[in-house]
């Protein structure tokens, strides 16, 4: 009943924010079976070896909005990334392979996991 308004007006609704997880969309479980969630952009930091900083990761299942295929791939991109100390003079593009490789790991296994 709380978004009834939305059933016949509203087909794609984009939310941004930096408090989502206090939202009504989000805190009401029983709106989950209604929301379909196609791309969610984070922020992380990261600090391994000699090389700390932060990056946005962008989670996406673009061929659910282009063609609303429900079996989408996952794609995962890194983007931003900001040095807080790089001692070792490691490129953007090397970390972003790592980070990406260490989320790429995590994906798979948690597909593993919940695809049986």
């Amino acid at each position: 009943d709380e978004i009834s308004w939305m059933q016949e007006n509203v087909k794609n609704l984009g939310i941004q924010g930096k408090e989502l997880h206090s939202t009504f969309f989000i805190k009401n479980k029983n709106l989950y079976k209604h929301i379909k969630i196609h791309k969610i952009e984070a922020s992380y930091t990261f600090d391994f070896e000699k090389h700390s900083g932060s990056c946005n990761i962008s989670f996406e299942f673009t061929e659910f909005m282009t063609k609303e295929a429900l079996d989408a791939e996952l794609l995962i991109s890194v983007n931003g990334i900001r040095f807080k100390n790089n001692e070792s003079g490691i490129t953007q593009s090397k970390i972003k392979e790592t980070l990406l490789s260490q989320v790429e790991d995590s994906k798979l296994e948690l597909y593993n996991k919940y695809s049986n």
